[in-house]
Formats: C-alpha cells, sequence, structure tokens
C-alpha cells in the first residue's frame, strides 16, 4: 500500500510539473507577442537572404520596405485563404 501511495505523489509531482513547464512556455511566448508588438523588427531573416542573394550582382543594393494596410496584402503573403470559393470582405 504504500508503493502505491509514493506511485501516486510521484505521478501528482510529474503533472505539477508539466502543467507549470506549460504555463512558463506560454506566458514566454505571449511575452514576445507583446514585445513584436511594439517593436517591429528592422529586418527578418527572409529580408537578410534575400539582400545576401542581391548584394552578389550588386553589392550596394540595400532594402527598402513599408507598411501597407491590410487589405494590400497578397493572399500568398499572409492574407487567410477563403478555401470554400465565396467572396469574402476582408
Amino acid at each position: 500500500m504504500n508503493i502505491l501511495k509514493g506511485f501516486w505523489r510521484w505521478l501528482l509531482i510529474a503533472v505539477t510539473a508539466l502543467v507549470a513547464f506549460a504555463l512558463l512556455y506560454e506566458g514566454w511566448i505571449f511575452g514576445h507577442i507583446l514585445w513584436w508588438k511594439t517593436y517591429n523588427p528592422q529586418s527578418t531573416a527572409f529580408m537578410a537572404s534575400r539582400l545576401d542573394g542581391l548584394r552578389q550582382k550588386n553589392p550596394k543594393a540595400a532594402l527598402n520596405h513599408q507598411w501597407v494596410d491590410y487589405g494590400k496584402v497578397s493572399i500568398p503573403a499572409g492574407r487567410p485563404c477563403n478555401w470554400s470559393g465565396a467572396h469574402s470582405s476582408l
């Protein structure tokens, strides 16, 4: 009976540790979302990769990016897809 009591105790500790880890991880992700909402990145890894390719042809190449309204973003670049075939009023 004592072995079974120890098993349940360790199971409770393990589950509690997993839940605590999950909450800490979610808090870490939420913190990053709040940070990037306020501080926009100057460039992304994709932009740096493209700039490296451009600089092979033209060493003076520079990236010029600007923010646009959500309605002007192309569907492949990140707007949600409407697979039903109906037109969306985004």
